[in-house]
């Protein structure tokens, strides 16, 4: 960050001192709480960082925020922190991007599908034959199959962030952010090709059978609990429905552009 120029501040965002003194004479901020998956409660979690934020913006006296939000942040109850800074006496943009292409990372175990847990799946939920010919690996989830999501590029959220903390909009607006638009058996099928698994599908789970899953990886129980909350909803077509409202442009860079920096990654691990 240094080499182009940026001053890097280094702290928490649970440290709301760190954050007031950072934004002194700041012009604009870009507010972003990253998930944690190790939170037992995540909502509590998030409406405790996104206060940090509050206190520090108010006292700084910050007249831009651009607050950095998800496709179905307003469908979960529990995830759902954007209100929290509707007292602000700034200029507030929301950005809601889809699914991060980076999600694909954290799946990288289930599409190899090695070892005895791999065959079970690959046995399940796509039969002996797959097993026999070594066609393992999958994706899962209560939200796949031929769901339709909107996924999305990091880089693309940052060129729509930047864009935004240029601008100082009079009322409170919503940028929603995509960068292609799969089933999610498509998404698999990009992904299995790159790394030469082209038979790769992803398997639509009951909301069950998915908290199971989480239980059994051992995620916090409130923290499965939204998970699957947030994966039921997009099975829901609901946050397809409301970004196709608000027409977003979409961004430059395709899933078929990730895979080639997926592909990198799955072959080191």
């Amino acid at each position: 960050m240094e080499a182009f120029g940026a001053s890097a501040a280094i702290g928490s965002i649970a440290d709301a001192d760190f954050l007031t003194a950072t934004f002194q004479g700041a012009d604009a901020v870009y507010a972003m709480i990253p998930l944690s998956f190790t939170e037992p409660d995540l909502g509590s979690y998030l409406r405790r960082m996104a206060n940090n934020y509050m206190q520090a913006l108010k006292t700084a006296q910050v007249k831009r925020v651009v607050v950095m939000s998800g496709w179905v942040a307003d469908l979960i109850k529990s995830e759902n922190v954007e209100s929290e800074f509707d007292n602000l006496d700034a200029s507030i943009t929301v950005i809601r991007p889809g699914s991060f292409y980076t999600n694909f990372f954290q799946n990288i175990d289930l599409i190899k599908g090695k070892g005895l847990i791999g065959k079970l799946l690959t046995l399940r939920y796509s039969g002996l034959w797959a097993l026999l010919t070594g066609k393992t690996g999958l994706l899962m989830g209560n939200c796949g199959g031929d769901d339709r999501i909107i996924f999305v590029s990091p880089r693309d959220i940052a060129d729509a962030v930047a864009e935004e903390l240029l601008l100082m909009p009079e009322n409170k607006t919503i940028r929603y952010v995509g960068s292609d638009e799969l089933t999610c058996n498509e998404a698999a099928r990009i992904i299995g090709t790159a790394v030469g698994k082209p038979w790769l599908k992803w398997v639509l789970l009951s909301d069950k059978t998915m908290l199971q899953a989480l239980k059994m990886a051992k995620v916090p129980e409130k923290l499965a609990q939204t998970l699957v909350e947030m994966q039921a909803a997009m099975h829901s077509g609901k946050p397809l429905k409301n970004f196709h409202r608000n027409n977003p442009r979409m961004g430059k860079i395709k899933l078929a552009d990730f895979a080639k920096e997926f592909t990198q990654v799955y072959r080191q691990k």
